[in-house]
């Protein structure tokens, strides 16, 4: 299949917001930091988010796309993929990087989840005011939601796809086994502190009140017995 190359994309191809999140999905990405992406980096970099695939599933969304046949994709190659996927009306370029790729355009904080404000501010340059609209209550239900978010699965099942292939029944989201993350205790205010060592006193005062009464009835039980 015919390839379309950096030097032959229009500028139309791309906006700047695109730019802008394409390099920086890339770099989030390209864990050696070396300008290439494989699929070790790949399936590590979703491994981290919480979504597990096999290093098979991997190398197959970097086979799709690979233009140099090295196994591993460039910015410019992984740009072309983006752009390829989001022209193609016909629906026959691959699309299980691109819609990932897109997810993680959205997801800016890369913190999981994607915001209506991320949502909204990724499409809006792309998308006439009605498709926009239409898209905002497909994924959240009204045209400006407040403060909503939704997961990557949720985004998937909404914009009825997947970000892998039909047969990749292995893939899960496994975003509930990430490892801890460790809070620092709270520092506990003078007043509480002080609140803290006054129930203590109490307490200790308490017990040894306690222990008088018992001795005490002791006593008198055995002056009782000696008369």
């Amino acid at each position: 299949r015919a390839r379309m190359r950096h030097a032959e994309l229009p500028q139309k191809y791309l906006t700047h917001t695109e730019k802008v999140c394409l390099r920086r999905v890339f770099g989030h990405l390209d864990l050696e930091h070396d300008g290439r992406l494989d699929a070790v980096e790949l399936r590590e970099a979703m491994r981290l988010e919480g979504i597990l695939i096999g290093t098979s599933e991997a190398e197959q969304m970097i086979w799709e796309v690979d233009e140099s046949g090295r196994g591993s994709l460039s910015i410019t190659e992984f740009a072309n993929a983006y752009i390829r996927a989001k022209n193609d009306a016909e629906a026959k370029e691959p699309r299980r990087l691109y819609n990932y790729i897109t997810y993680k355009m959205m997801d800016k904080n890369s913190d999981g989840d994607i915001t209506s404000d991320e949502v909204f501010s990724y499409v809006y340059p792309q998308m006439s005011k009605a498709e926009v609209e239409q898209l905002m209550i497909k994924m959240f239900g009204d045209v400006v939601p407040d403060d909503r978010s939704i997961n990557a699965m949720n985004y998937v099942r909404i914009m009825q796809s997947r970000l892998w292939s039909r047969d990749a029944s292995a893939i899960s989201d496994q975003r509930h086994n990430r490892p801890p993350i460790t809070v620092p205790e709270r520092q506990k205010t003078i007043h509480e502190k002080n609140e803290e060592a006054r129930k203590i006193v109490e307490a200790a005062i308490a017990r040894e009140q306690t222990g008088l009464h018992t001795e005490k009835e002791q006593t008198l039980k055995l002056l009782r017995k000696a008369q």
